[in-house]
């Protein structure tokens, strides 16, 4: 399997599979959407075949894998239930190790992928906690998160960590090319991803990528209070990514400017007239209001007056 991007921390992983030394508990952390879940999936593959689980290996246990079937393979990803956020609760993880106790039906072993492990709540994570401690049988757990610092502290010293950094533009421009996307285009969703592969791909397939020039707009707006509320009205009842997609943007064009003023890049050229509005300390300050919104976008809130007051603290910043 092609690992791009990754392929020294995959190959390290798969050499511990081989020698019979991979730890009971493995966490990846790292940006979303760069590629955790896949290399996770595949190396459990790779645990679970009955050969030697080379890429194009056809045993009973791999084209089980491969047609989703594997009776040893769970995976347990976060859910929603009526408005709150999704999250991992205790009777899932409960379900999950129930599962996990019999014995394995296919393989020697069995293997629990844990998404968005960071989603889980405490009485969840104290719950599987008990079990990666004292593990009963061959499993071998991989968690996924995004969010190290949510991870519970005694899980973390029982897990064996595994970092991963955000993809390089370039390596996602390829990606991007190769699934047929213009080299323009692939090259302006690369810079917006933050290194993530996944948030390219949603900017293509989701017009994501004009959001780029309703930022642009934005910046180089008056400000009113009438349009700050018709603003809130609007973007109130779009979705949370699209909004998220609008911070990203933003923080992107305000990096630039910022790189710009230390000598660090030149400006693109559709960001020339912004100088003249935003000073270096303006756009500190501007950034930091935007990561504070953005760290708080999926929580329990009301949009609409979440996106308000985060408009009048913009335009109060730029007086």
């Amino acid at each position: 399997m092609n690992i791009v991007g990754f392929d020294k921390e995959f190959n390290r992983l798969r050499s511990l599979i081989k020698e019979n030394t991979l730890p009971h508990a493995i966490l990846f952390t790292g940006t979303e959407g760069i590629g955790k879940r896949q290399i996770a999936t595949e190396l459990s593959r790779i645990i679970l075949c009955k050969e030697r689980g080379e890429d194009d290996c056809d045993c009973l246990s791999c084209r089980a894998f491969r047609e989703e079937s594997h009776p040893d393979f769970h995976i347990l990803t976060p859910t929603a239930k009526g408005k709150a956020s999704p999250m991992i609760r205790i009777d899932e993880v409960g379900e999950l190790l129930t599962d996990l106790a019999r014995l394995p039906l296919l393989s020697k072993c069995r293997v629990a992928l844990i998404d968005d492990a960071d989603l889980m709540n405490e009485a969840a994570s104290n719950r599987l906690l008990k079990t990666i401690e004292e593990p009963t049988g061959d499993i071998k757990f991989f968690l996924i998160a995004s969010k190290r610092s949510k991870i519970l502290p005694t899980i973390l010293s029982r897990a064996m960590p595994v970092s991963f950094s955000a993809l390089d533009e370039n390596v996602i421009v390829k990606l991007l090319t190769e699934r047929g996307a213009e080299e323009e285009t692939a090259r302006e969703a690369a810079r917006l991803s933050f290194g993530s592969m996944k948030r390219a791909i949603d900017l293509i397939e989701n017009d994501g990528l004009t959001v780029m020039d309703d930022c642009l707009k934005f910046l180089n707006d008056n400000l009113t209070h009438k349009k700050i509320f018709a603003m809130a009205e609007i973007m109130g009842k779009d979705e949370k990514k699209r909004i998220s997609g609008f911070f990203s943007a933003l923080t992107l064009i305000l990096r630039d400017i910022l790189l710009y003023y230390e000598g660090a890049a030149d400006l693109n050229g559709k960001y020339r007239d912004l100088i003249y509005k935003y000073d270096k300390a303006r756009i500190f300050n501007l950034l930091n209001l935007t990561a504070e919104y953005e760290k708080r976008l999926f929580a329990n809130i009301n949009l609409r007056l979440f996106i308000e007051g985060y408009l009048l603290k913009f335009r109060r910043l730029c007086l």
